[in-house]
């Protein structure tokens, strides 16, 4: 398995993700890519996930059901379930369960990922 993380600010390049890749590849021009619901650069796969993409302005591919996507706690999940006024969240790297939070929690302090 690999995991592959879109460029969202600039093309893939020398400082611009960390050099321990499989494979990148970049756009000829900012592309909108269904994967990630936004445009992109270009990508970049790695055979490991990435402890913090985000400092990289790297966007994980969608690995889970197509749901809603929040960004929380300095990172992005998507929203699995929620019952019992509690919220299941699927880290978006992994694709593992992750966190359960109180529903008030998740109104206060998710944001939604809708960029476009």
């Amino acid at each position: 398995m690999s995991y592959k993380y879109y460029s969202v600010l600039r093309p893939v390049g020398i400082g611009t993700c960390p050099d321990n890749f499989i494979e990148f590849y970049n756009f000829q021009h900012r592309t909108y890519v269904d994967e990630i619901g936004r445009e992109a650069w270009g990508w970049v796969e790695y055979a490991e996930p990435l402890e913090n993409p985000y400092m990289y302005d790297l966007v994980p591919e969608r690995t889970t059901h197509g749901g809603i996507w929040v960004e929380y706690d300095n990172y992005f999940w998507e929203v699995a379930d929620i019952k019992n006024n509690k919220v299941m969240l699927i880290e978006l790297n992994t694709g593992e369960m992750e966190r359960i939070i109180p529903a008030d929690v998740f109104l206060r302090e998710c944001f939604s990922i809708d960029y476009e």
